[in-house]
């Protein structure tokens, strides 16, 4: 997959949380695959936050205070800190949240619907990067399948 049809995804992704009510949207990118294209995503009737590296205070005022009329896409670019040193946990909790790394379009690519598939996909990447065993492993996959059917099916492949 191209990074513009990444891009293109990664839209419609958010604007379909937008549009199903969603005020605060929390796209997390632990690997900051996508940090690049953040600056380029705008949206009519929602501001783009980047998380990382800015003031707690300053975010949760912008998000409270000066969008309360608007939508917010918070977008952070690395792992989440541990609950007790979040000083966004509020916001992390009642916002939507949202992954658009490239594990998590194979995901849903593959139609899986459990998302702590996520890390056993990640740990098969090598083997998903093929577009030919990739397409083959579609065909088989199930959207209820766990961790020892999929890899079953991988080695069917």
């Amino acid at each position: 997959m191209s990074d513009t049809d990444a891009i293109v995804r990664i839209e419609q992704g958010l604007t379909k949380l937008l549009a199903a009510g969603h005020r605060v949207v929390w796209w997390s990118d632990p690997d900051a695959e996508f940090a690049d294209a953040v600056q380029s995503l705008t949206f009519p009737t929602a501001d783009v936050i980047a998380v990382s590296g800015a003031a707690a205070l300053a975010i949760k005022r912008r998000v409270e205070l000066e969008s309360a009329g608007r939508s917010v896409v918070l977008y952070e670019a690395e792992k989440a800190p541990a609950p007790e040193s979040d000083w966004l946990l509020d916001i992390r909790r009642y916002a939507a949240p949202f992954a658009a790394d490239a594990t998590a379009m194979m995901q849903q690519d593959l139609g899986l619907r459990q998302s702590s598939l996520r890390y056993h996909l990640k740990k098969r990447a090598a083997f998903l990067n093929s577009k030919d065993r990739f397409k083959r492993l579609a065909e088989l996959i199930h959207p209820d399948d766990n961790e020892l059917i999929i890899d079953a099916k991988i080695w069917a492949v």
